[in-house]
């Protein structure tokens, strides 16, 4: 153990930017699904039970995935800025 207390401003930093470009890389690929299932030929009881799971419980589920990493990433770039205030 180093024995530092605090925070490695640095560290966190690129913790946030990982987390926010991580929800825009979810959201890209959920967009990207979406489009291909709209444009692939499927009818019947089957295409819409999984139409309507997608288009309801699964993409709201990835859009608070996505909501919640970039709070945490918002939050962790905040915290690293009144570190480095507070270290100044």
């Amino acid at each position: 153990m180093s024995g530092m207390v605090g925070m490695d401003i640095a560290g966190v930093r690129q913790l946030s930017k990982l987390m926010l470009t991580k929800a825009d890389e979810i959201d890209n690929a959920a967009k990207q699904i979406t489009k291909q299932l709209n444009s692939v030929k499927w009818v019947g009881n089957d295409a819409q039970r999984f139409r309507n799971d997608w288009n309801g419980r699964h993409t709201a589920a990835l859009r608070n995935v996505c909501d919640e990493l970039r709070t945490a990433g918002q939050q962790a770039a905040k915290d690293a800025d009144e570190q480095e205030k507070a270290s100044a």
